[in-house]
């Protein structure tokens, strides 16, 4: 759930994700590490919640980067209603 939260708000790469929750200080109220996001953006992927692109910049290595499908966004409310 945090992370499909995150990438709700704006498409995302790995590592910026990681200084996402870093930043708003979100790895203290869960354990999220590195391997995990990348299994876990993996999966999310796999179940079609995201969709994965290459962007290429000129002077940085090519990176995918994640935005949210539709049926992300209905999976990601279901958690919300679920959890409140």
């Amino acid at each position: 759930m945090t992370l499909l939260g995150i990438i709700i708000e704006k498409p995302i790469s790995q590592s910026c994700l990681k200084k996402e929750i870093e930043y708003r200080n979100l790895n203290e109220w869960t354990k999220i590490s590195y391997p995990t996001i990348y299994k876990k953006v993996g999966d999310l992927e796999n179940k079609g919640y995201l969709n994965s692109s290459t962007v290429q910049n000129m002077n940085y290595a090519p990176k995918q980067v994640y935005q949210i499908t539709t049926l992300g966004i209905e999976y990601f409310d279901e958690l919300m209603e679920k959890i409140s």
